[in-house]
């Protein structure tokens, strides 16, 4: 009977192993996936620069041909805007394909077909007061509490019978929480610098639209010419799309401090 005992606690042991492993992997899979809507974001936001950088492309060709026409410029010039474009054209091409391939990798992930064809949100925007909430060295017992590997080797030093191995796991133990500790730290630290460049995206954004005023303005006086105007205009598109890169670098940096938290920072 004791026998019995002694299975049935060993099995409800290994299946509590399992069942974390499980879940581990089950979060793990949900990261993986948020990754990629945000891979897919960044893309989407590479694909608009690089038809802005086609159009700008465009509009020196032009120039170009108007100035060889007149003699201001030579044909190496013309053949020079020529190749840019092409490789502008190149780029939009590249950034289209790689919008794609996120996209069929995030319907396989999702359980869709690759050539399936449903919607896809947007990632939310990042909610920059829950910085406010984040503390490494509070937050530590409880990413310490919730991480999977770490309960794993708990639970293997629990049930370990030789000295040896009661002695490694110890080490391994020990070894897991300072990493986690670390990992914790780290990711706090990438939160912190993506809320720097988000602000300084957001600086170089208020400043580009103060220079569109001044370009419009000098232009309506006469005093810029509208190439001069349109350059302006792409810059603020820019930095406009600039801008939501940060914002979504930040939203990435915050959702990868939440998941050590909740246990999955790195302890190996």
């Amino acid at each position: 009977e004791k026998n019995t005992e002694t299975q049935a606690d060993d099995n409800q042991e290994v299946s509590e192993i399992i069942g974390w492993i499980y879940m581990q992997a089950q979060k793990t899979l949900v990261t993986v996936a948020q990754s990629n809507m945000v891979s897919r974001g960044k893309n989407q936001l590479s694909l608009k620069q690089a038809e802005i950088a086609r159009e700008q492309a465009q509009m020196s060709l032009t120039s170009g041909e108007a100035r060889a026409a007149i003699g201001t410029a030579t044909h190496v010039d013309v053949l020079n805007a020529m190749e840019a474009l092409q490789t502008a054209e190149r780029n939009v091409e590249s950034a289209k394909s790689n919008i794609e391939n996120v996209r069929q990798k995030l319907l396989v992930m999702t359980g869709w077909t690759y050539d399936a064809q449903p919607e896809i949100c947007q990632v939310p925007a990042a909610d920059v007061s829950r910085i406010q909430g984040m503390d490494p060295a509070a937050d530590r017992e409880k990413a310490l509490e919730n991480n999977y590997t770490l309960l794993v080797n708990k639970k293997k030093l629990k049930n370990a019978e030789s000295g040896t191995t009661k002695e490694s796991l110890q080490k391994t133990i020990a070894d897991n929480e300072q990493k986690i500790g670390s990992a914790l730290v780290t990711n706090y630290q990438n939160v912190l610098a993506a809320k720097l460049a988000y602000d300084q995206a957001a600086a170089e954004l208020e400043l580009a639209r103060r220079d569109l005023q001044s370009m419009e303005l000098q232009f309506q006086q006469g005093k810029a010419s509208q190439n001069q105007l349109t350059t302006q205009q792409y810059d603020l598109q820019n930095k406009e799309l600039a801008m939501k890169t940060a914002d979504l670098n930040l939203f990435q940096t915050m959702e990868t401090y939440d998941w050590a938290v909740k246990g999955l920072a790195s302890a190996a």
